[in-house]
């Protein structure tokens, strides 16, 4: 859920961990949206894309350790990543196939 608090700051909190994987639930404290109306709009298409930040997070971290050509200690090597229901793709370090 760190993912979560990068993108959005303090104005979003997580209000219940998600159980299973199925459901986020979000605090989105309005009081704290940007004034400027186009900086308010921006922010309010960022927050309808949670879906694209808390699946991409796994992605971003694998893709972080593999730029720096290490593999993350507490992560498979092999990684299936979910991109969506029933479609998925694999990502596997090169040293790891051979």
């Amino acid at each position: 859920m760190d993912a979560i608090k990068a993108a959005y700051g303090a104005t979003v909190q997580i209000k219940d961990l998600p159980r299973d994987g199925l459901n986020l639930t979000l605090k989105i404290n309005l009081s704290k949206l940007p004034a400027n109306q186009d900086q308010r709009q921006s922010f309010l298409v960022k927050i309808a894309s949670v879906r694209e930040v808390v699946l991409g997070a796994p992605l971003r971290v694998i893709l972080k350790y593999l730029a720096s050509r290490t593999v993350a200690p507490d992560i498979d090597p092999l990684v299936a990543h979910v991109h969506r229901p029933r479609e998925l793709f694999f990502l596997v370090p090169k040293g790891c196939l051979e």
